[in-house]
């Protein structure tokens, strides 16, 4: 029977045992706040400690309010949050978004100079020295939030000229180095990507190197659902770092938002998982930027009464964050995980020697081994069904257990359990169905041999 497995020529995928470049997921981490000061559930925790990230990324939104007054410091909210992220595991990355209103007292995003310099200073002084002296979490300090695009993008800082940036940056990252002197210093999270955004980056590290600055990596933020544009931005932002001997970093990494309904049923299907494993395999292989952060960890729910005393746009906030949500987490609001999740999981749990991958079509893929054992990971980010034809190139011979295992729709499942004996030309074809991800793995075992 005629069908399109047998209609389709099949795309060519081959597994290249000689070559082994090297793999590691873990520089793309993980990223929460920035919506409400209440800690991470307990369930999202210990799933997120579970992977082992390397760095996540947080906000220290003024809804914290460390600084009731100048001079008297209240950490209470903010040692409960960062004790729970620090219980992730790896380092954090704390973006500085405070505007207290005690040094900033008129409710404006272009009012960025505080009355008092002297104590804002002091602030992120005591703020450096608690959460990475006294309590060694923080080791990475960026310095504001898509200022290019002020309340806009959540935080209370607007600043659409780099100028007006470096004056700020010039106040608050000299403070953060004296004392933490191995501190990693960097921002400014630059919303969107393009031109705009590298001729920002670029003159925030111009204005740096011209000023004494401290400076170690740029930012921007992106929400794309094309793996082609977001390796186009990576490269252009890696490339203006690099020209300044820095390190780059996507701080709010997810596929396009705005542009789709807001139901469970979209959160849950795997054609999101499947345009961002393209994009997380398509920076990997480039080998830029020097992390990423996925943007949210899990979903939560905006009360813009919190924002009021800082934020002029407090019915927007709550209307992206709580009326009608991104829901752009790996779990949602009860700790519950989506595809994602095992997207990120498949990913960690590759082996650290890789298998050289040629694919001749539109499929994008990884693949490593351990020992004689390999798994390969196959997205199809189009929106049409693909059949592949894999074989292997110098892979290892003899009995072995074949499966696979897909993330198609709103199901995971395993599809395919066999015993096969690998050869030479060892070959085998695989279903790629629209806006999928598939993992397969081949693990050695006795099969029809004789005891």
């Amino acid at each position: 029977m005629k069908d399109y497995t047998s209609a389709s020529a099949p795309i060519g995928i081959t597994m290249d045992f000689a070559k082994a470049p090297p793999i590691d997921f873990r520089s793309h981490g993980f990223g929460i706040g920035g919506i409400h000061p209440a800690p991470p559930p307990a369930n999202v925790v210990a799933a997120t400690a579970a992977f082992k990230p390397r760095m996540v990324r947080v906000f220290l939104q003024e809804f914290f309010s460390p600084l009731p007054a100048p001079g008297r410091f209240d950490w209470s909210l903010l040692d409960a949050y960062l004790q729970a992220v620090a219980d992730m595991g790896g380092g954090i990355m704390a973006s500085i978004c405070f505007k207290p209103p005690c040094l900033f007292p008129a409710i404006d995003e272009d009012q960025n100079t505080p009355t008092d310099p002297a104590a804002w200073q002091a602030l992120i002084a005591a703020c450096v020295a608690r959460y990475s002296l006294e309590r060694p979490w923080v080791t990475h300090w960026a310095i504001l939030n898509e200022v290019n695009i002020g309340e806009w993008g959540g935080c209370p800082h607007h600043m659409p000229d780099p100028a007006q940036y470096l004056d700020f940056y010039a106040l608050t990252a000299p403070v953060i180095r004296e004392v933490f002197p191995a501190a990693k210093l960097g921002g400014p999270s630059y919303a969107g990507w393009g031109e705009h955004c590298e001729d920002y980056l670029r003159a925030v590290a111009v204005g740096c190197r011209e000023r004494g600055l401290p400076l170690d990596f740029l930012t921007y933020n992106i929400y794309e659902d094309g793996p082609a544009e977001q390796l186009r931005a990576a490269q252009g932002v890696a490339d203006a770092a690099r020209d300044f001997g820095l390190e780059s970093y996507i701080t709010e990494l997810n596929i396009g938002i705005g542009n789709e309904p807001s139901i469970q049923e979209k959160a849950a299907d795997a054609t999101r998982v499947a345009a961002l494993a393209g994009t997380l395999i398509a920076l990997h292989a480039a080998g830029v930027p020097t992390g990423t952060f996925h943007y949210h960890l899990y979903d939560q729910t905006c009360d813009p009464a919190l924002f009021a005393p800082f934020f002029a746009r407090t019915r927007y906030m709550a209307e992206h964050w709580n009326d009608i949500p991104h829901r752009l987490g790996l779990f949602d609001q009860r700790g519950l995980p989506r595809p994602a999740y095992t997207l990120y999981q498949w990913l960690y749990d590759l082996p650290a020697d890789g298998i050289g991958l040629d694919i001749d079509g539109e499929a994008l893929g990884v693949a490593a081994r351990d020992g004689a054992g390999a798994t390969l990971l196959l997205t199809n980010p189009t929106d049409g069904d693909l059949l592949a034809h894999v074989r292997w190139a110098d892979g290892p011979a003899g009995f072995g257990r074949l499966t696979v295992d897909r993330i198609v729709g709103q199901t995971i499942s395993r599809t395919e359990d066999r015993t096969t004996y690998a050869h030479n030309d060892f070959h085998f074809d695989l279903y790629l169905p629209a806006g999928s991800l598939t993992r397969v793995a081949w693990t050695p075992d006795k099969g029809l041999e004789q005891p």
